[in-house]
């Protein structure tokens, strides 16, 4: 191996420890994101504003300002009507909401972009070690999160306009069509990254297919649709507030499908999806871990496999005390919400984790 070469590999293991602290922001973005929804925090800042807006309100005109502007806002005036609402009200949801949005622009401006730069100049212009490959993906990766940001503003307006809003009771909320196309754009991301990180720790190393685990390989796919598209039916639940049905009921019946309520109805079919997705795919990872008991003696994969199992539970069980003690803006339900859905991205992980290394066998050169 060439001096160059091993500086190639060096650099390349360099860039996915630097994608990992970025997949980090992401998770955290992802877990800001579940808690926003949740505390009904996500239509407290009104505008958008790209530079001003990471400067908060800092003096009373300033807060009075603002509140000014939600008191202008659907929400406001269909929930909140009848009910007073002080300026340090409207500072616990908008603080919330804020450090979202922070999370998100430091991860753009500052996490990912000026390290890109760097590793773009020194090695890609100077040292030539990085591979084009990898600086096309980089730039697929910024574009994601460009497109998240844009899908995430669309999806504030549309809680803004009455004629694209949810409402359920007195509650106002965003699209649920256009928040869970703003999660879909978050999953897509993470697992893009997860793919490049893996494919660039392993950088000039021989890989292999692993004919012997096929059918981990393609369990492990199968989980990996399922788990997505569970997650994704979460999001039509929770914007859809279906979490307040069936609350003491495990199962929902056929017959409650057909409601007149265009709402409830929907509701319940979204709830009904749900449930039953969770439900499949907690069996086919048991299936995937009985597999592995049988046929693994040791290794990475089969750790991986434990893990799944183990997080899989934890997330069943989570699910359900959720459902059954879901209040809205209680803070055990904000709690075990925003729990539920950062396990779900990590049993997500874990999973991919798995088909990774049931499909390749890694020799270092």
């Amino acid at each position: 191996m060439t001096k160059s070469d091993e500086l190639s590999m060096r650099v390349h293991k360099q860039v996915a420890k630097w994608l990992i602290v970025c997949l980090s922001f992401v998770f955290l973005i992802i877990i800001l994101g579940g808690a926003t929804r949740l505390t009904g925090s996500g239509l407290s800042m009104v505008k958008l504003k790209l530079f001003r807006g990471v400067i908060p309100p800092s003096s009373e005109a300033d807060w009075k300002k603002s509140f000014e502007e939600y008191q202008k806002t659907p929400e406001y005036i269909k929930t909140y009507k009848d009910r007073t609402m002080s300026v340090e009200s409207y500072k616990s949801i908008f603080w919330l909401e804020y450090f979202h949005r922070l999370v998100g622009r430091f991860l753009a401006g500052f996490v990912f972009l000026i390290p890109f730069l760097y590793f773009l100049i020194r090695y890609f212009f100077i040292n030539k070690v990085l591979s084009a490959s990898l600086i096309v993906r980089l730039v697929i990766m910024f574009a994601l999160g460009g497109l998240q940001a844009a899908v995430g503003w669309i999806m504030v307006q549309s809680g803004m306009n009455t004629s694209t809003l949810f409402q359920f009771g007195d509650l106002i909320s965003v699209n649920p069509y256009n928040l869970t196309l703003h999660l879909a754009m978050a999953v897509v991301t993470y697992i893009y990254m997860v793919r490049v990180i893996l494919s660039t720790w392993y950088h000039g190393s021989q890989r292999e297919k692993q004919k012997e685990y096929g059918p981990f390989t393609s369990l492990s796919l199968i989980l990996i649709i399922f788990a997505v598209i569970t997650i994704l039916s979460g999001g039509f639940v929770a914007g859809t507030k279906a979490g307040l049905l069936y609350q003491s009921d495990l199962f929902i019946s056929l017959d409650a499908l057909s409601v007149t309520d265009s709402i409830t109805q929907t509701q319940t079919i979204f709830q009904f999806i749900h449930r039953w997705l969770a439900t499949v795919l907690f069996l086919l990872i048991i299936l995937f871990w009985s597999l592995g008991l049988k046929k693994l003696t040791s290794g990475r994969l089969k750790t991986f496999i434990h893990t799944v199992f183990a997080v899989a539970i934890a997330q069943f069980t989570l699910g359900i005390t959720t459902l059954i003690s879901f209040t809205l803006r209680d803070i055990e339900t904000i709690a075990l919400g925003t729990i539920h859905q950062g396990t779900a991205i990590i049993l997500l992980t874990f999973i991919l984790l798995a088909h990774y290394y049931s499909s390749w066998r890694i020799r270092r050169p």
